[in-house]
C-alpha cells in the first residue's frame, strides 16, 4: 500500500498576493471597458463593430510617412490599384462575407437554445419511460 501524501498548509506569499491583485485589476479593467462600450452604443462585441487600426492618428502618420518614402512608380501603382476591378472584387467579397456573418452570433445562440430544449425533452422522455 502506498502512503498518502501529506497536504502542505497553503502559504500566501507575496508572489501569490501580487498575482491575485494583477488578476483582479485585469478583470475589473475588462469589465469596465466592455460595459462602457455597451452603454455608449458603440458595442463592438460579437462582430457588430470592427476595430480598424488605421483609425488611430499615430498609424495614419506612420502610413503617410512610409507612403512619402515610396518611389514615384510605386506610388502610381498604388493609386491605380484603387479603381481596379480586382480591388472592387475583393471589396465586394468582403462586404458579402460581412453581410452573411452579421447574424451569425444570434443564429448560434438560437441553435444552442434549441439543442438544450431538445436535450431536456429527451431526458424527460427517458425519465418518464423508466418510471412506467
Amino acid at each position: 500500500m502506498s502512503r498518502k501524501a501529506k497536504l502542505k498548509p497553503r502559504v500566501n506569499t507575496l508572489q501569490v498576493i501580487i498575482r491575485i491583485l494583477l488578476f483582479a485589476i485585469v478583470i475589473s479593467f475588462l469589465i469596465n471597458y466592455l460595459s462602457a462600450g455597451i452603454e455608449s452604443g458603440n458595442s463592438h462585441i460579437l462582430g457588430t463593430r470592427t476595430f480598424v487600426p488605421s483609425d488611430l492618428p499615430i498609424v495614419k502618420s506612420i502610413v503617410d510617412n512610409l507612403y512619402q518614402q515610396l518611389p514615384p512608380n510605386s506610388r502610381q501603382l498604388i493609386e491605380n490599384l484603387v479603381g481596379s476591378s480586382a480591388l472592387e472584387f475583393v471589396q465586394s467579397s468582403v462586404d458579402d462575407l460581412r453581410d452573411q456573418t452579421s447574424s451569425f452570433p444570434r443564429r448560434q445562440l438560437e441553435a444552442v437554445k434549441q439543442y438544450l430544449i431538445d436535450r431536456g425533452h429527451d431526458i424527460l422522455n427517458n425519465f418518464s419511460s423508466k418510471n412506467e
